[in-house]
C-alpha cells in the first residue's frame, strides 16, 4: 500500500477528534487532493457554488502582496518625521479631504447598485482604479524640497483624485467577490486564504521598521526607505488587485438583481416535495400578475405625475408672491393637501420607472440609500463609526521611537522602533497559527457577531492593562507582547467574521427588498476607511501631538507633555473605541442559524425566478 492510499485509509477509518469532526464533504475534498493534487487545485469534482483551490491560491497571493509593499507606504509617519510638516496644517488637509470623501463616495456607491454593470463591467474598474490608486499613492510620498504648503495643496489634489477611484475600487471588489459563491462560509475560506497570504507578506512590510532602526547605520534616511522601495513595490500593489477579476462569478447580478446560477435542487438542498412544488408554482403565477398589475399602474402614474408637474409650478408662482410670513402657512398647507391626495414618498417609490428587464420598479438615488434600513449590521458599524471617528490617531512608532529607553540585549543596543517590531513579530506569532482556522474560529465562538465581541472585550482588558503596568522596564515590555499576541489573534478573527457578516446582512437585504446593496455599504466602508485612516482620526491625533509641543526628527528631545500623555491617551482611545463597538454589535441579532435560513429562502426564490423566466 503506498502512502496516498495509506493517509487515505487513516481518513475513513480513524475515529480521532478532528478527522471524527470533519463533514463529508471535507472529507472528500482532503481525499481528491490526496489521491490527484492536479486535479483538486483545477477544481475538479468540486461542489457547485463552492471555490476552487486556485482561486484560494490568487486570493492568498492578492494579500501576500498587498500586505508585503503595506509598510513602504507611511505617508503620515513620512510628513511628521522626514518633511516636519505642522501636524495642524496636516489637519487642514484632512478636513477638506474628508469633505469630499463624504460628499462623493455615498453618491458613487449607490450609483453603482442602480446602474446593471457585470462581472466584465467590474472587473474593468478594478483594474484601471488599481492602477490610478496606486499611482497617486506613490505621488503623495515624493516631495524632496517642497514648502510646507506646497505639500499640503498637493495631497489635498491627489486625495480628490484618489478619493473618487478608492471608492470605485472599493465597491467593484466586493462586487466581484460577493459573486463567487452564494455561501457564507464559502466567502469565509475567500477570506481566510487573504489573511494567510497577507500574514506571509508582514515580515517583508516590517522591513521598513527594521530599516528605520538602523538607518543611521546604513547611512539611509527616512525618504530613501519610503519612495524607493515604494516605487519598487507599486506595481506588485497593482498587480495584488489585477489578479482578483480573474475568479470564477458563480452568482450573476447582470440583470437588476442577483440571481443564482445554481440548479433549482442544487447539491447542499434536499428535493422538493410535490406540495412545495406546486406553492412554489402558485408563487410564481402570482409574480406573473403582479407584474401586469405594475404595468398598468405605472400606465396611470404617467398622467398623475404630469398633473402633479403643473400644480407644483402654479405652487411655485404663488410662492413667489406671498409674503414669508404666509409662506409657512400655505407650506402646511399644501403638505397637508398632498398627504390627503396620496402624494408622499411611499407614492412615489411605490410608483416609480418599471424596469423593463425585471418588471418590477426601479429605485431612485434616495430609494437606493433606503435599502440600507434592512441592514442593522451596517447600522450599528455607521453609528459606532461616527462616535469613533474622532478618536485621536497616533502612530504607535512614534511612541516606541521616543518613549522606550535603549535596552541592552548582550552586545546588541535595542532603541524603540526596533522593540516595537520585535513585539510585532513576536505578537503575531499566534496569529500565523490561528489565520488558516479564522471561519472555523468564528464559528467555534458561536459567529460573526460573537467574534467581534470576543474582540472588544479582549481589547478593553489589554488597553486596562496597557495603562497600569507602563513600558519602562524590561519586564513590562515582555508583558506587553503577551497582551499583543492575544489581540491579534482575536483580532484576525474579528476580520474574519465583518467580512462573513458582511455578505450575510447583503444576501439578508436582497431577501428583504430584491436589491443586492454592496455599492452603499462598502462606499460607506470606505469613507470611514479613508476619514479614519488619513483624515479626522489624524486631524485630532495632530491637534493632540500640537497640544503636547511634539517636534518631528529622532534626533528631538521631546517635550515633557509629550512624554507624559501620549500612552495614556494612546490605551484610552483603544479602551474608548472598544467599548463603543462592543455596544454596537451586541445590539444586532443575527445567528449563524438566520444566515442559513437566509441563504436557503434568497437560493428558492432565486430558483423560482429563473423558472418563470424560462
Amino acid at each position: 500500500m503506498g502512502l496516498r492510499d495509506h493517509i487515505i485509509n487513516r481518513l475513513d477509518n480513524s475515529n480521532g477528534k478532528i478527522i471524527s469532526k470533519l463533514s463529508p464533504e471535507n472529507k472528500e475534498e482532503l481525499r481528491t487532493a490526496i489521491k490527484n493534487p492536479k486535479a483538486w487545485v483545477k477544481g475538479v469534482n468540486t461542489p457547485e457554488g463552492h471555490i476552487e483551490p486556485w482561486e484560494l491560491l490568487i486570493f492568498g497571493v492578492s494579500g501576500f502582496l498587498s500586505a508585503a509593499m503595506a509598510g513602504f507606504n507611511n505617508q503620515d509617519y513620512l510628513y511628521k518625521d522626514y518633511y516636519h510638516i505642522n501636524p495642524n496644517k496636516l489637519s487642514i488637509a484632512g478636513v477638506i479631504s474628508s469633505t469630499w470623501d463624504a460628499i462623493n463616495d455615498p453618491f458613487i456607491g449607490t450609483w453603482m447598485d442602480r446602474k446593471r454593470f457585470g462581472p466584465q463591467t467590474f472587473r474593468t474598474i478594478l483594474r484601471i482604479a488599481a492602477i490610478v490608486v496606486n499611482l497617486l499613492n506613490f505621488l503623495k510620498l515624493i516631495g524632496d524640497g517642497l514648502t510646507e504648503w506646497q505639500h499640503i495643496v498637493i495631497l489635498i489634489l491627489l486625495n480628490f483624485i484618489s478619493s473618487v477611484f478608492t471608492t470605485l475600487e472599493a465597491v467593484a471588489k466586493p462586487k466581484l467577490l460577493a459573486g463567487i459563491s452564494p455561501y457564507t462560509q464559502q466567502r469565509g475560506r475567500m477570506k481566510v486564504w487573504t489573511n494567510v497570504g497577507q500574514q506571509i507578506g508582514y515580515p517583508i512590510a516590517n522591513i521598513a521598521n527594521y530599516l528605520l532602526a538602523f538607518k543611521e547605520t546604513l547611512h539611509l534616511n527616512t525618504y530613501q526607505i519610503f519612495v524607493y522601495v515604494a516605487a519598487v513595490g507599486m506595481p506588485l500593489n497593482m498587480f495584488a488587485s489585477f489578479i482578483l477579476s480573474y475568479v470564477r462569478q458563480r452568482v450573476d447580478f447582470n440583470t437588476g438583481g442577483a440571481r443564482s446560477s445554481m440548479l433549482p435542487t442544487g447539491l447542499h438542498e434536499p428535493p422538493r416535495s410535490d406540495e412545495e412544488i406546486a406553492r412554489e408554482q402558485a408563487h410564481a403565477r402570482m409574480i406573473e400578475r403582479r407584474k401586469k398589475e405594475l404595468e398598468e399602474q405605472n400606465a396611470a402614474v404617467r398622467i398623475i405625475r404630469e398633473q402633479k408637474r403643473l400644480v407644483l409650478e402654479e405652487e411655485a408662482l404663488y410662492m413667489q408672491g406671498l409674503r414669508r410670513k404666509d409662506r409657512r402657512i400655505y407650506v402646511k398647507a399644501r403638505a397637508e393637501a398632498r398627504k390627503a391626495f396620496g402624494i408622499n414618498g411611499e407614492l412615489e417609490m411605490a410608483f416609480d420607472e418599471i424596469d423593463e428587464n425585471t418588471g418590477l420598479p426601479k429605485l431612485g438615488l434616495w430609494q437606493s440609500f433606503a435599502v440600507v434600513k434592512h441592514n442593522p449590521y451596517f447600522i450599528a458599524n455607521t453609528i459606532a463609526g461616527f462616535i469613533t471617528v474622532f478618536t485621536p490617531s497616533v502612530d504607535e512608532r512614534l511612541m516606541y521611537q521616543y518613549l522606550i529607553p535603549e535596552l541592552k540585549i548582550g552586545k546588541l543596543t535595542a532603541n524603540g522602533l526596533l522593540i516595537f517590531q520585535l513585539r510585532e513579530q513576536i505578537g503575531g506569532l499566534g496569529v500565523t497559527i490561528s489565520k488558516p482556522f479564522g471561519r472555523h474560529l468564528v464559528n467555534l465562538v458561536g459567529g460573526p457577531i460573537r467574534a467581534h465581541q470576543l474582540n472588544s472585550a479582549v481589547s478593553i482588558i489589554t488597553a486596562v492593562l496597557q495603562l497600569l503596568i507602563g513600558y519602562n522596564k524590561p519586564w513590562k515590555l515582555v508583558a506587553l507582547i503577551v497582551l499583543r499576541f492575544f489581540v491579534f489573534i482575536t483580532g484576525d478573527i474579528d476580520t474574519v467574521a465583518g467580512d462573513m457578516m458582511n455578505y450575510q446582512m447583503l444576501d439578508y437585504t436582497e431577501l428583504k427588498t430584491g436589491m443586492r446593496s454592496e455599492g452603499v455599504i462598502f462606499s460607506f466602508n470606505a469613507l470611514f476607511t479613508k476619514i479614519i485612516n488619513n483624515n479626522i482620526g489624524t486631524v485630532t491625533g495632530n491637534g493632540f501631538l500640537g497640544w503636547t509641543g511634539y517636534k518631528g526628527d529622532a534626533v528631538t528631545i521631546q517635550p515633557a507633555r509629550f512624554m507624559k500623555y501620549v500612552w495614556p491617551m494612546f490605551n484610552l482611545s483603544m479602551l474608548f473605541d472598544s467599548f463603543v463597538w462592543l455596544i454596537a454589535r451586541s445590539t444586532v441579532r443575527f445567528t449563524p442559524e438566520d444566515a442559513l435560513r437566509t441563504e436557503r429562502l434568497l437560493a428558492e426564490r432565486k430558483a423560482m425566478q429563473e423558472s418563470t423566466e424560462e
